[in-house]
């Protein structure tokens, strides 16, 4: 389906202009998305070089599959299969991904309001204040734990808010979709880096939790 969407935009000579317009706007997303998930990595390593690279290279597999299918949720055996290596709590890394996997979007919710903004400026609308940015930003996150994480998802929740708050047209709710779906892949993949450094998180705040508990009952 995405590829022939793609196929369709190329000989109907819209998917060129989209990605001379639009090429820079991917660029600062796509370093946004990075700049924001790689420091947990690293955090969580406790900046040992060795370590989180190791971390990334184990999750190279759910990478390339989410980047391929655009859905975390298709991804999800391959994640747990890397998050476990990671982790090396087996019950901890079963309990977070699955229950998070379709609402745990981080890259998503960066990538869809940017997108928004983009338009608006490009059909020469007012762009939004600061205070209304952020709210748009958290309205579309809180409303994101309602979708799951399969193609297009975002641009389902954004365009009905872009519509209700800033009078999107349906020319460009149909931009929204294109882009989401576009950049749809590198999206996904993102979310599912994030959902590894999000298990593993979860991970060593659980055992830091429970440490104080079990060091009483020895003594």
């Amino acid at each position: 389906m995405i590829l022939g969407f793609v196929i369709k935009m190329q000989y109907e000579d819209v998917l060129t202009d989209l990605m001379q317009g639009y090429a820079f706007v991917f660029g600062w997303v796509a370093v946004l998305q990075i700049a924001y998930i790689l420091p947990w990595y690293i955090i969580l390593a406790k900046f040992k070089p060795s370590v989180w690279l190791n971390y990334l290279k184990n999750m190279i597999p759910p990478f390339i599959t989410g980047f391929s299918t655009m859905s975390s949720a298709a991804t999800m055996p391959l994640t747990l299969i890397a998050t476990r290596k990671n982790v090396h709590d087996p019950d901890i890394v079963n309990f977070v991904i699955p229950s998070t996997v379709n609402y745990h979007l981080v890259a998503d919710v960066l990538a869809m309001p940017i997108f928004a903004m983009t338009l608006m400026v490009s059909f020469g609308m007012p762009f939004p204040s600061l205070g209304q940015y952020l709210a748009f930003s958290i309205y579309y996150t809180i409303a994101r734990f309602t979708g799951a994480a399969i193609p297009g998802g975002g641009a389902l929740i954004i365009s009905a808010l872009a519509v209700e708050h800033f009078n999107f047209t349906g020319e460009m709710v149909a931009l929204v979709y294109t882009l989401n779906l576009v950049f749809d892949s590198m999206i996904t993949s993102m979310n599912i880096m994030g959902n590894g450094a999000f298990a593993i998180l979860f991970n060593k705040l659980y055992h830091w939790k429970k440490q104080p508990a079990t060091t009483i009952s020895t003594a």
